[in-house]
């Protein structure tokens, strides 16, 4: 894989956009489960988008800024624990906000907690190890959305899993492609972002 077009997958399936991605295709693949209207839907969208990218892309800016990180990427494991904690942080208030709104649906507060254990996990094995952040949040993505199917059978998850399984395999190749990251430390990843979000779907 040539190197610019491994950047940009890396780009475009970057960590903080999976709840975007995650979401979108809840809300418009399987609308019965969340009976919002669409310009509620898009609403939703537009705050999980703002307080799951845009302000930990922010935070990491800032952390660029006062030179506690030497790059946007992060490619260093010891820089990753200060951005990564502050990023759990974030994930953690989202996600009991979503929780205890009475007027926001339960399934929606359930994906969060699955995606934010997984922020969690990887926030902590950056203690020790480098694991692969993008194929734990693509894992994570397929793991909500195989648990969705199986708890709502009705609903068409069949082709968006298909499709983000395809995407674990390109983002994996592609953080390889850029010797970003070791075969383990992207099965370490997988491993976590199929084990942890399935768990918040059927507590």
């Amino acid at each position: 894989m040539h190197a610019n077009t491994a950047r940009l997958i890396s780009v475009l399936l970057h960590p903080a956009l999976i709840p975007t991605y995650v979401f979108s295709v809840i809300f418009f693949f399987a609308p019965s489960l969340i009976a919002y209207k669409s310009e509620q839907k898009l609403a939703l969208l537009a705050m999980i988008f703002l307080l799951t990218f845009i302000f930990p892309v922010l935070s990491l800016f800032i952390y660029y800024k006062l030179r506690l990180i030497s790059s946007l990427s992060i490619v260093n494991r010891q820089e990753r624990i200060l951005p990564f904690l502050t990023i759990s942080i974030f994930y953690l208030v989202i996600t009991y906000f979503f929780s205890t709104q009475p007027h926001i649906f339960s399934l929606v507060g359930q994906v969060m907690l699955g995606i934010t254990l997984v922020v969690v996990a990887v926030a902590i094995a950056t203690f020790f190890y480098k694991i692969s952040v993008h194929s734990a949040g693509v894992g994570g993505a397929v793991s909500i959305l195989m648990g969705l199917q199986y708890l709502y059978p009705q609903e068409y998850f069949l082709y968006p899993i298909i499709l983000w399984i395809f995407l674990l395999g390109l983002v994996m190749s592609a953080r390889l492609a850029l010797e970003a990251h070791t075969f383990d430390e992207l099965i370490a990843g997988v491993l976590v972002g199929l084990g942890l979000p399935i768990m918040a779907l059927f507590l």
